[in-house]
């Protein structure tokens, strides 16, 4: 079972939005908010999936949104990326 950026983000001190913030700097997702998909690089890593709820034929009782889980091996390659980064400025 995959990781969310919120859990991955609590191993090292830092919320969902934080994490999210730092696998979009470091090529592991695109988008923006609210709107963030993988790239090839995250497709290594996390995998998405989307999910709705309601009457598709109402636009107040329909819901569409994807979640985003994340592998184990994901924050080792992003904390890896992040220390060679440090290292080489």
């Amino acid at each position: 079972m995959g990781k969310s950026a919120t859990v991955l983000g609590r191993e090292i001190g830092n919320t969902g939005r934080e994490m999210n913030v730092l696998l979009h700097r470091y090529g592991y997702l695109t988008g923006e908010p609210g709107a963030y998909s993988l790239t090839d690089k995250g497709m290594k890593y996390g995998t998405q999936e989307d999910h709705d709820r309601g009457n598709v034929g109402s636009l107040h009782y329909y819901r569409q949104w994807t979640t985003t889980t994340w592998s184990d091996e994901s924050l080792a390659a992003l904390l890896n990326e992040l220390i060679r980064s440090l290292t080489t400025t």
